[in-house]
């Protein structure tokens, strides 16, 4: 079942049409670190046009360790990303620990960071904390495809169709300060929820202005 869910992401990404905007600010938050590490942080519904349009870059990706979990393990091992298993709710601790490892090894955690189980649109603090820990900028990225299916799933998961041109928004990055805790956290989740829907905002925008984008983030 994984080798089908594999081919078929394969098969759907060879059709996609993807352009990035927001290079800029992929720049800012690269140069925060001399590894040029960050943070990515995205909602959990854009998690396959997010996980297909980065290929080539370095990331190890938070994975639930859910059923669901292993395909998207599978598929993201494939396609040349490292991953760490855990969520909040399970297996958090280890998961942080394997991230900050990743991270000082030049490697980007890359979060979904409503997930796994949502409320939708709502930050949790595991990608606050990695960045605090580790001195490195999040950096918020949506991928926005302008023809999808969506399921019926608590996060309303954006699966692009075949052919789907994909705008891909890197946000203004966010800097974490080294002590994190109490009404900062709160303060600096509500900041990246915003920052958030602000990037998804931005790369819906984007359609209008597709003959002028990148078609690299290169």
């Amino acid at each position: 079942m994984c080798y089908l869910f594999y081919g078929l992401a394969q098969l759907f990404r060879l059709t996609y049409r993807f352009r990035y905007r927001g290079l800029d600010n992929l720049t800012r938050a690269q140069a925060f670190r001399p590894d040029k590490a960050y943070c990515l942080a995205s909602w959990h519904e854009h998690a396959l046009a997010g996980v297909l349009g980065l290929a080539g870059l370095r990331h190890t990706l938070l994975i639930s360790q859910s059923k669901d979990g292993e395909f998207v393990d599978f598929i993201g091992r494939r396609l040349g990303y490292d991953t760490a298993r855990g969520s909040s709710s399970r297996g958090g601790p280890e998961a942080r620990r394997v991230l900050l490892e990743a991270l000082h090894q030049g490697s980007s955690p890359a979060f979904t960071v409503d997930g796994p189980r949502g409320p939708r649109h709502k930050a949790k603090a595991g990608v606050i904390k990695v960045a605090s820990e580790g001195g490195a900028m999040i950096l918020p990225v949506a991928a926005i495809a302008d023809r999808f299916w969506t399921m019926k799933s608590w996060d309303q998961n954006k699966i692009p169709k075949p052919f789907s041109k994909i705008v891909y928004q890197f946000g203004a990055p966010i800097e974490i300060p080294r002590s994190v805790q109490g009404d900062d956290l709160e303060r600096l989740l509500a900041l990246l929820n915003q920052q958030l829907m602000l990037t998804e905002e931005e790369a819906a925008h984007g359609f209008s202005r597709w003959s002028t984008l990148a078609k690299s983030f290169r």
